[in-house]
């Protein structure tokens, strides 16, 4: 018998084909950013998973930690 309930990154995949619409339309420049941070907001799927958050909410706290990430290295690097 099949899973009847998507899993978290089952459900990562689905948000990241809506913002997909939105990338089709973008200016180049923002193509590549764009791109990062939807590798940004899938990196921690399996913490949301064993977590049971809402995949949306899970998947903006992996974008805003990964950012979060890189503005330390900034400030080290100072």
């Amino acid at each position: 018998m099949g899973r009847t309930t998507p899993t978290v990154r089952q459900k990562m995949e689905i948000i990241a084909q809506k913002y997909g619409r939105m990338r089709s339309i973008m200016r180049a420049e923002d193509v590549e950013i764009f791109d990062r941070i939807m590798l940004m907001g899938r990196k921690h799927s399996p913490e949301i998973s064993m977590a049971g958050i809402d995949p949306e909410t899970g998947f903006l706290m992996s974008v805003i930690l990964e950012m979060m990430k890189l503005f330390r290295q900034g400030e080290e690097e100072e």
